[in-house]
């Protein structure tokens, strides 16, 4: 075998170390874009109820200050029926 045949034959030998390496390389990143696009899904699903907790707290704060709201007029209106009460004797 001579010189150029040893050459030839090695890089041949790396051509295909490289080729191998380059399709590994390949399927991984196939499975890393497709975990990314299943992470993507999750975080949209989770700034949805994100979103979603925070719009139920705002009409649980809302829902309470029309209960407070509702016992402070149903208290004002029981004063003024106290006074007019007392205008009519």
């Amino acid at each position: 075998m001579t010189e150029r045949d040893k050459l030839i034959e090695e890089l041949n030998v790396k051509l295909e170390m490289l080729t191998k390496k380059y399709n590994e390389a390949k399927k991984q990143l196939d499975s890393l874009e497709q975990t990314q696009c299943l992470l993507r899904e999750q975080n949209e699903l989770l700034q949805k109820t994100i979103r979603d907790m925070k719009s139920a707290k705002i009409i649980s704060i809302r829902d309470r200050d029309i209960k407070k709201t509702h016992a402070d007029i149903t208290h004002l209106i029981n004063e003024i029926d106290k006074c007019i009460a007392l205008l009519s004797v």
